[in-house]
């Protein structure tokens, strides 16, 4: 999360996660010749999650198998001071071109542009 942001939220940390579900059927013009030309579209589920955060330090139990004894550890943490999730749909629409790097091979070249 950039230091604007996390400035104008007033919070010392924090992060962001991005979960995507989407189906985008791709349409091809040529596709047994050595060029080629499709189109790509199609919708999805977005989750987007939001984390303000402020470091602290934990307590937590270890165990020492040498001595047989447990005892307690400081560890670095996260306090989360506030989050945002956001779920929504979305949609993408592209296009693109392919090259067959050999005629007898599968393998290709390809430029794509999509908007999202």
């Amino acid at each position: 999360m950039s230091g604007s942001a996390l400035s104008a939220a007033g919070a010392p940390a924090g992060s962001t996660r991005i979960y995507s579900l989407t189906l985008c059927p791709i349409f091809r013009f040529n596709p047994r010749g050595r060029f080629d030309a499709y189109a790509i579209g199609g919708g999805g589920y977005y989750r987007r999650t939001i984390e303000f955060t402020q470091p602290t330090i934990g307590t937590v139990t270890a165990f020492d198998p040498f001595y047989g004894v447990f005892f307690p550890v400081a560890v670095p943490a996260n306090t989360v001071l506030g989050s945002f999730t956001q779920n929504k749909g979305g949609l993408n629409i592209g296009g693109g071109i392919t090259a067959r790097i050999r005629g007898d091979s599968n393998t290709k070249f390809f430029v794509e542009a999509r908007y999202h």
